[in-house]
């Protein structure tokens, strides 16, 4: 074990030198934190999703409990289900841990072509709750975050995972078609919160869970998935966001070089599941974009403290050193029941070997 070190930079501090360019006094620890929040402050784990006043609160308690440096966030996983006219259910439960999409609203031929984005976004599905979120993030002094898909997950929460994939092979127009309008849509939320925010004030966040090589070939991404997210993110940088926060969520080793084609911004955020290695992902990604990742949920659920101290104090050496930067993170969502004492372990990794010279 290394000697710990002071920290000279707070939070805000610490992210702004490592989106400058410069070298913080440590390496950022942005957790990927949600439902876990609710469980550390006795909150409901469905109000994190569906009260975005107790969503922030509880994510701000949470920061300053363990003294980690991500920022509150408003997200979730099947976005654009509800958002395009379906139904979504909170994790009011005993043992649900995000929303979940129970009616598909465009998982029929006529429904897809049926379907006509709005003009107004604002009243669709999550839209007013993310933007009472984005209300408290701005009144804070904090970059305003915006959802931005990715489309192809997007569409598959619209049409359903498993007809999409079978549409893909069958039907591949009407996959095309619900890309556009979900793509069209994203386009128009990201127009809502700069009319809103001010481009400048502003970071975009997507995650791609349903383009991981367990659900398609690196061809069908090339074809599906990577025009759509790219129209997204280049159009979003014309428009003067300057930084993609992007996770490539899960096994997706063959999508790389397709992801590599994808403009994340000046400078781009990209964090990968634990699939990915850390070396391999600062070789394909790290000259333009700070790399995050990616300690492996399944350990910091089910591991010990001392394994969770390991695998963090493994991912700090494997990323620390990234060109352009790095950003300490759980590979996906920190799972709503691991134990504290672990988080406080990740702590205790990076005040141990996070440190810069």
């Amino acid at each position: 074990m290394t000697h710990n070190c002071h920290e000279r930079m707070s939070p805000p501090e610490r992210m702004h030198a490592l989106l400058s360019g410069k070298k913080p006094d440590r390496v950022p620890f942005i957790p990927f934190i949600f439902g876990y929040t609710a469980v550390t402050t006795g909150y409901k784990v469905g109000d994190i999703y569906a009260e975005p006043e107790i969503s922030f609160r509880a994510q701000m308690l949470t920061q300053e409990m363990f003294g980690y440096d991500g920022s509150p966030l408003y997200g979730y996983a099947s976005y654009g289900g509800w958002e395009l006219g379906g139904e979504l259910h909170f994790p009011y439960g005993k043992y649900e841990q995000a929303p979940h999409v129970t009616r598909h609203p465009l998982n029929t031929p006529e429904a897809v072509e049926m379907y006509q984005v709005p003009d107004d976004v604002s009243r669709c599905g999550a839209v007013p709750l993310m933007l009472r979120f984005s209300d408290m993030q701005a009144e804070y002094g904090m970059p305003v975050i915006v959802h931005a898909g990715t489309p192809f997950t997007f569409a598959g929460t619209t049409i359903g995972e498993e007809l999409m994939l079978k549409w893909m092979k069958k039907e591949p127009r009407l996959v095309h078609m619900t890309l556009r309008k979900s793509t069209d849509f994203l386009l128009k939320v990201i127009d809502l919160f700069i009319e809103r925010y001010g481009a400048e004030r502003m970071m975009a966040f997507d995650g791609g869970p349903t383009e991981a090589n367990q659900l398609i070939s690196p061809g069908q991404f090339e074809e599906f998935a990577l025009p759509y997210v790219s129209e997204i993110h280049d159009k979003a940088i014309v428009k003067g966001i300057r930084t993609f926060f992007s996770h490539i969520c899960g096994e997706q080793n063959l999508n790389l070089p397709h992801w590599q084609k994808v403009n994340y911004g000046s400078p781009g955020i990209v964090s990968f599941g634990h699939e990915v290695s850390l070396e391999k992902a600062v070789r394909m990604f790290g000259d333009k974009n700070i790399i995050a990742g990616n300690i492996n949920t399944t350990i910091i659920q089910m591991g010990t403290p001392e394994e969770v101290y390991e695998e963090t104090k493994r991912c700090i050496l494997e990323g620390k050193d990234s060109p352009r930067g790095f950003v300490l993170m759980a590979g996906c969502e920190v799972p709503v029941q691991a134990p504290p004492i672990n988080m406080h372990y990740m702590m205790k990794a990076l005040r141990d070997y996070g440190f810069y010279d």
